[in-house]
């Protein structure tokens, strides 16, 4: 099993979907956790990047136009952005 469906799993595991495209969404369950906003993750075929399903297109568009490298590290920059919605 590759790095991504691994992550897909373990976010299935946690109540989390994923769509195609990358947004996430709750699955419907008992006791069910936030889900963050953004989320990035570095595996051994780079970086998989993921946002929640009700951030505003327009937040969504000037994440997804960051790196997912920088993103990985720089967390001022998406808190800057996030902070748009």
């Amino acid at each position: 099993m590759n790095a991504i469906a691994l992550i897909r799993l373990q976010l299935e595991l946690e109540g989390i979907g994923a769509t195609s495209d990358g947004l996430l969404f709750r699955i419907p369950g008992p006791d069910p956790d936030d889900i963050s906003r953004f989320y990035v993750t570095q595996h051994e075929d780079g970086y998989t990047v993921f946002i929640r399903q009700d951030v505003p297109r327009h937040i969504r568009e000037q994440l997804a136009a960051i790196p997912p490298a920088r993103a990985f590290s720089d967390h001022e920059a998406v808190r800057d952005i996030l902070a748009q919605s």
